[in-house]
């Protein structure tokens, strides 16, 4: 199951780095542009055009390297315990599920506030496999900036509430934290019912 687990990973960070790729490939030939645009963002105007599975394409997009490295260390260090503890199509369910409800929720929010922009990133479905991961394991230690030990519980409850803020004040910085936040509230969701239904082990 780790095996599967470490490869199952492997192949969705390939996927982020081949798509970022064509990003910084479309950076020196604008031309490209559009096209990453029209098929690898989201927005209001990509779903009234019918272009629904940007809501799932646009998960493996990241404008640059630095959004691309903070997701798929995430990734790999909270999903794979995940994707070993469920399963490989358990844990696509939730991963890819939460990707499309974060995007989903991140257009919703462009409606609310009448601001149009591109969405892109797999902070949400990454959100969500950390959520799982804390919920599992609340008293393990998680090294903040990888430096400030903290109870993962605890460390879980600061980004969320820092994502909360954010969103509650409009900071206006080019974020979605309330996709981030539906991202986290799937994983927790997801945990719940599998406990509820005790298809979750510890």
């Amino acid at each position: 199951m780790k095996r599967t687990a470490d490869h199952t990973v492997l192949v969705l960070v390939l996927v982020n780095a081949a798509v970022t790729f064509q990003w910084q490939k479309a950076k020196r030939l604008p031309m490209h542009q559009p096209t990453m645009i029209k098929h690898f963002t989201t927005s209001i105007k990509h779903l009234d055009e019918g272009r629904y599975y940007t809501l799932l394409t646009s998960v493996f997009s990241h404008a640059d390297l630095g959004h691309l490295f903070a997701n798929m260390v995430g990734l790999y260090f909270f999903g794979t315990p995940v994707c070993a503890m469920l399963g490989l199509r358990r844990f696509l369910g939730i991963y890819l599920g939460s990707g499309v409800l974060s995007s989903w929720a991140a257009v919703y929010e462009q409606k609310l506030s009448k601001r149009e922009t591109y969405n892109l990133g797999a902070s949400g479905a990454v959100n969500s496999v950390t959520a799982m991961t804390i919920l599992t394991n609340p008293m393990s230690t998680l090294l903040i900036f990888g430096v400030i030990p903290l109870p993962a519980i605890v460390a879980g409850s600061l980004f969320i509430c820092k994502d909360l803020y954010s969103w509650i004040t409009d900071r206006r910085d080019g974020i979605s934290h309330f996709a981030h936040l539906t991202g986290a509230v799937c994983g927790g969701a997801y945990y719940g019912y599998l406990r509820h239904a005790k298809k979750l082990i510890h």
